[in-house]
């Protein structure tokens, strides 16, 4: 993405369309989840408390490693 030639509607359209890829979700979805999270990030760091990191992770585990005893 040439983020330098791209006039500001045009970043938000190309960013939104590349997160809903990613993610599955439809356009509106994804620009709510985005606004929403960014939201929260600078909400959480306006009163000077601890701030709150949520990650989400994905993985595909093989399903004999989750029933596997550590011995």
């Amino acid at each position: 993405m040439n983020r330098t030639l791209q006039a500001t509607d045009e970043r938000i359209n190309a960013l939104v369309d590349e997160l809903a890829r990613m993610t599955g979700q439809d356009y509106v979805s994804a620009m709510c989840q985005a606004l929403e999270e960014m939201h929260e990030r600078l909400v959480s760091g306006r009163d000077g408390g601890p701030r709150v990191i949520r990650l989400r992770v994905e993985a595909d585990i093989p399903e004999d490693l989750l029933h596997r005893s550590n011995r």
